[in-house]
């Protein structure tokens, strides 16, 4: 993780507490690297889905130079992705948001960084 992303993470959570709000290290029960693994699913499904209309409506065939780099990658991963798989990966998320809301019920608010994936195994 970048220095620069520790440094404003660890800033927020002192102003956090600065402002008197209780800030404490706490994990939500979910199984973070299905979760992504799911999200990457569902939002590449979602990107390729976003880019065929675009280019309907624009008359045009979808070229990667019209996108960005952080829309086409994903939008080009859908296509070897089956619907089964995009199903269950939704459904996956839908789990997940359920399993975890009790969580949410001790908690108004989740800080996370980029390294909060990694620490979960």
């Amino acid at each position: 993780m970048h220095a620069d992303c520790v440094e404003g993470f660890r800033a927020t959570a002192k102003l956090l507490e600065f402002l008197r709000h209780a800030v404490e290290e706490a994990t939500p029960p979910v199984e973070a690297e299905r979760c992504a693994i799911a999200f990457v699913t569902v939002r590449a499904a979602e990107l390729r889905t976003e880019i065929e209309d675009i280019s309907r409506l624009a008359q045009v065939r979808p070229q990667a130079r019209d996108f960005e780099t952080a829309t086409d990658r994903p939008g080009l991963l859908r296509r070897s992705i089956r619907a089964a798989q995009c199903a269950r990966a939704a459904r996956m998320l839908l789990l997940t948001a359920r399993e975890g809301a009790p969580f949410f019920e001790g908690y108004d608010v989740l800080l996370t960084s980029p390294g909060w994936v990694r620490r979960q195994r």
